[in-house]
């Protein structure tokens, strides 16, 4: 249970949004149950966060309004609005998507909170799928007014990304200038590649894909972020069914493609994967699967990162 704790402390602790919900609420339960059997309730309807059956591709964690309590948004795929809930204490959330101004239908997939003006609140960016990567569209990015009010923003940022077949962005600051830059995994699309954007600090970006090396990532579907060898710069970790990324920050403002010198090159139909530690060790979790999808079940695989 200790290295469970530890794995979902990291996980969680080293992310931009600063979540730690599901953290506490698992700390809690282990605190107070070391000889009863770990158990979860389904609280979903009494805590306010039914809504109708949609093909939601994800859900993300963030404090938006700074009251020290986590509030939640889910993107919905093409059949209903996405809904941004306030957490309202004692375990209760209240639907303000339409207060909100994040009524908005649309091809939605991954999205993440990050402060990239450094106001003291949270940003959302939110990609869009383009419509099975034919289609054009424009991904959007909702800055916090500060009264629970988002106003896109994306166009004027410089971050719409018109042909990219959104699937994760990733906050991190890859140049250690204090500020940060949005790194866009994009499905394959061959005329628009995963994209990283550096923030230029006046509330625009600019894209430095080739200049920091990462020109050319077709396919790719989750988009991670940790030091690995501990330099204190952090590495890029990408994930899809061709198997991992890996591209390692020289401190310079660029990263260099490690995957097969990290041995990696041999890992495929990856789905998701998540960084941990255990016993100061970082480990890479993976669920993957094999084709055909129906006929073979998901696998487990721990890569352990070991450091010269």
């Amino acid at each position: 249970m200790d290295i469970l704790r530890t794995i979902l402390k990291y996980i969680f602790d080293r992310t931009a949004t600063g979540v730690v919900f599901f953290v506490t609420i698992f700390s809690l339960c282990l605190t107070n149950s070391s000889s009863a059997a770990l158990y979860f309730a389904d609280k979903t309807v009494e805590a306010g966060l039914f809504y109708p059956l949609s093909p939601s591709f994800g859900l993300s964690w963030g404090d938006f309004d700074q009251d020290g309590k986590i509030d939640l948004y889910i993107k919905n795929h093409n059949v209903n609005l996405p809904s941004l809930y306030l957490n309202s204490g004692n375990s209760i959330f209240e639907d303000i998507t339409d207060q909100a101004g994040l009524n908005i239908y649309d091809d939605f997939h991954g999205a993440c909170w990050g402060d990239f003006d450094n106001d003291g609140d949270l940003d959302l960016y939110q990609t869009v799928g383009a419509s099975g990567g034919h289609g054009i569209k424009a991904n959007y990015f909702f800055q916090n007014n500060g009264d629970s009010l988002f106003t896109d923003i994306a166009e004027f940022a410089g971050i719409q990304d018109p042909l990219g077949r959104g699937r994760t962005p990733v906050w991190f600051d890859y140049n250690n200038d204090g500020r940060l830059d949005l790194f866009i995994a994009n499905q394959m699309r061959y005329d628009a590649f995963s994209i990283l954007y550096r923030n230029n600090g006046d509330e625009t970006f600019t894209d430095v894909t080739t200049s920091a090396g990462l020109s050319g990532i077709v396919l790719a579907e989750g988009a991670y972020v940790a030091d690995l060898n501990g330099d204190g710069f952090v590495e890029l970790l990408l994930s899809s069914l061709a198997g991992i990324l890996l591209y390692a920050n020289n401190g310079d403002g660029t990263f260099t493609n490690m995957t097969t010198a990290a041995g990696l090159s041999g890992v495929t139909m990856v789905n998701d994967l998540a960084l941990g530690v255990i016993k100061t060790a970082t480990w890479i979790f993976l669920s993957q699967e094999d084709l055909p999808r129906a006929a073979t079940p998901m696998r487990q695989t721990a890569i352990q990162c070991i450091t010269a």
